[in-house]
């Protein structure tokens, strides 16, 4: 291959590579390019540190390499803005999770933090825990104790402070050296109505063998969506399980 087409071909990757750029980032804006994608520490942070959302000073942040990614965001297709998901490394010496709201402009106008009961265990990384249902958006926070760890959702359609919406119960593990509880969830919409489907499994771990099932049982639980959040009146069907207590808020 000549040195000719070489350079040309070099050219044109530079030039598609770039067009992958999630971000502008103007310091005290950030425009985003796509309707969703990621963001890497290094074109977040002069962003938060403009907008005085992240102290990136602190000892933790020094672990995080510039190419990492430390954000999830998404087009809100009702309004044109983003919505957006960062870890913060730093803040009540565990990390937590903040969630933006960003004009088309690059403008901040909200911040809401959403905290773990400890540290974010059920996270496979920095951004897997927010998502997207159907028109929802979705947060997912996590409590971790001795032989106990469990998962909770919050879906809205608008960001709203941690303490005015309602956790929906998703999964946990709670482990003892007579019995474990393994509780899942799925998730189905039918128009303004939620349908959580639940298994709950009990048995023992045995070194040997791993998990071993005693017990199955299913049920599933409606939720509706009302003032900005979900509801529901079926709390007695946790109840009537005996579910570990410290999962039910």
């Amino acid at each position: 291959m000549s040195n000719h087409i070489k350079l040309v071909l070099l050219i044109l990757f530079c030039a598609c590579d770039s067009n992958k750029e999630n971000v502008i980032n103007h310091k005290d804006k950030l425009i985003f390019s796509l309707d969703s994608g990621f963001i890497t520490k290094r074109d977040a942070i002069p962003f938060f540190v403009a907008q005085k959302i992240i102290d990136t000073s602190k000892a933790k942040w020094s672990y995080v390499e510039d190419k990492d990614t430390v954000c999830k965001y998404y087009k809100v297709k009702e309004t044109g803005n983003y919505f957006l998901c960062t870890i913060d490394e730093d803040k009540y010496n565990f990390r937590t999770h903040l969630l933006l709201e960003i004009t088309s402009k690059g403008d901040l106008i909200k911040k809401e933090r959403f905290k773990h009961g400890n540290f974010p265990s059920c996270w496979q990384n920095n951004y897997e825990g927010f998502r997207k249902y159907g028109e929802y958006f979705s947060i997912k926070t996590c409590n971790r104790g001795s032989g106990y760890g469990a998962s909770y959702l919050y879906l809205f359609k608008e960001i709203l402070p941690q303490n005015k919406q309602n956790a929906i119960p998703k999964e946990y593990f709670y482990a003892t050296p007579y019995s474990t509880q393994v509780f899942t969830s799925k998730l189905g919409f039918k128009q303004e109505k939620l349908i959580v489907y639940h298994e709950l499994k009990i048995g023992k771990d045995d070194t040997l063998k791993g998990f071993q099932i005693n017990k199955t049982k299913t049920f599933d639980v409606t939720y509706y969506f009302e003032n900005k959040k979900w509801f529901t009146n079926d709390t007695v069907k946790f109840k009537e399980l005996a579910i570990f207590p410290l999962f039910i808020k």
